[in-house]
């Protein structure tokens, strides 16, 4: 009984300290999230920007879009988030987009990319013969 009074002091004692802790903790967590929100959503408009432009290449624009997360990257964190980091992380993120958009595609359609594809070319030439 007198161990049980003890364990249950020694907890009310500190107490305060573990919800300090443990506050801190979860406050640390938020803001991390908070900035790779934030970080990913500044991606995901990179590479929206980087698409629209028509004359350059696939790889440059990954190179573009890397080069433009660079600058927003303090140079105490460029050891941290160097080019085959920050191209892994754009990688992702693109790769997330595009599986969103396929998903999407085939809730609204109930067709996939290809067959969409299909259908609006198909419905093209069937446009231009009728003219």
């Amino acid at each position: 009984m007198n161990n049980i009074m003890d364990f249950f002091n020694i907890i009310r004692e500190y107490w305060g300290t573990f919800m300090t802790v443990f506050s801190i903790i979860i406050a640390i967590i938020s803001v991390l999230y908070r900035i790779k929100s934030k970080f990913t959503t500044l991606i995901s408009s990179f590479i929206k920007d980087a698409e629209r432009d028509t004359s350059l290449s696939n790889p440059e624009k990954m190179d573009m879009v890397i080069s433009w997360i660079k600058d927003l990257i303090p140079r105490l964190f460029r050891v941290v988030f160097n080019d085959k980091v920050l191209r892994t992380i754009a990688e992702n993120i693109y790769q997330d987009m595009k599986a969103y958009r396929n998903a999407y595609i085939k809730n609204k359609t109930g067709l996939e990319l290809p067959e969409l594809v299909e259908v609006i070319e198909s419905s093209k030439e069937n446009i231009d013969d009728g003219k």
